[in-house]
């Protein structure tokens, strides 16, 4: 699709088909019952995968083939969690994406006609950056139960704090954003809007910082709406709480996951996201195409930018040690 096919897709829309299907009579290829029990294991109210089958199995394949065994995973996933759950759960699907929702369908398909116009969207906005998904991006609409279930097993589970935000992208062998919501409630556009801007950028590996603020600038570009809190209140707390070590905390991306700092985080990856977007207009597109997480974006912002990350940050920061530092980003990500 050329540049102005693009814009008038943004501009005027594009047909969207949304369709809506049971479990019991699933168009797609999926897994049979049997062989789904080597792939899929119940923890609580959900139904998780297992990692080590999917990827000895992908280990075993040829390259042109895990296109298809990952949405194969994909479909069989929200198939058997359907049946396995025997709740009131609906699977629908649209040309880039699969959901599995307890929302009535009206509201799936509100919900996917949504997704399919951000997708296009951020295509717009960071066209060199991403590539439409070959696979359908997998979308879990669930309720909090599951939600913890679900992150309990798969992301941390030696850790027993309460789930803190509404919805993710994981990455992994089989990728997916996970909601949680009750039906009735908002739909969760912001965080939809914000976590697939992460998905569609997973595959460039950018440095946390970055990633966080071009979701965080897109779920604002998408709904007009921001999750965190601009206030001045808020911005003095910012400016305050960085030091020497927490600053490297953030540089790695550790600081996102830390209570005390994750809302601070935000704020100081757009406030540096901002500063590049308005003083180096010309370049800031090589930056975004060339950073890389092993180094925070250090050696990209010294090529395209012509500075240094903790020159940028001094700007928002003031002075202070806000230089990634070499030896830390390399013993973090040995």
């Amino acid at each position: 699709m050329g540049f102005f096919s693009k814009i008038k897709t943004v501009l005027f829309g594009r047909t969207i088909k949304v369709d809506h299907h049971l479990a019991d009579d699933f168009p797609f290829d999926t897994l049979g019952k049997k062989e789904a029990t080597s792939f899929f294991y119940k923890s609580g109210t959900a139904l998780c995968i297992n990692r080590e089958a999917i990827l000895e199995k992908y280990y075993s394949s040829s390259p042109k083939m895990h296109s298809y065994l990952c949405t194969l995973f994909k479909m069989s996933w929200v198939q058997h969690w359907a049946r396995y759950s025997k709740k009131d759960l609906k699977i629908s699907t649209s040309d880039h994406f699969i959901l599995m929702s307890y929302d009535e369908e009206e509201r799936n398909e509100l919900l996917l006609k949504f997704a399919e116009k951000s997708l296009d969207k951020i295509t717009l906005s960071f066209d060199k950056l991403i590539q439409n998904p070959k696979d359908k991006v997998l979308i879990f609409h669930i309720n909090s139960e599951e939600y913890y279930d679900l992150e309990n097993s798969l992301l941390r589970p030696e850790s027993d704090d309460e789930v803190l935000s509404g919805g993710m992208f994981v990455r992994g062998v089989v990728p997916y954003m996970v909601f949680h919501s009750e039906p009735g409630f908002n739909l969760p556009d912001i965080t939809l809007a914000h976590e697939l801007t992460h998905a569609l950028l997973s595959k460039r590996k950018l440095p946390m910082w970055l990633d966080e603020a071009i979701a965080c600038t897109m779920e604002k570009v998408i709904t007009g709406e921001a999750y965190y809190d601009w206030s001045l209140e808020k911005g003095l707390e910012n400016l305050s709480y960085w030091d020497s070590v927490t600053i490297q905390q953030f540089w790695v991306g550790d600081s996102f996951f830390i209570n005390d700092s994750q809302e601070f985080s935000y704020l100081l990856a757009q406030g540096l996201f901002n500063n590049i977007l308005r003083d180096y207009k010309l370049s800031f597109k090589e930056f975004l195409l060339h950073a890389r997480r092993e180094d925070a974006g250090e050696s990209a912002a010294l090529k395209y930018l012509g500075t240094s990350l903790g020159d940028i940050a001094k700007k928002y920061l003031g002075g202070g040690p806000w230089d990634p530092s070499e030896d830390y980003l390399k013993l973090y990500f040995q």
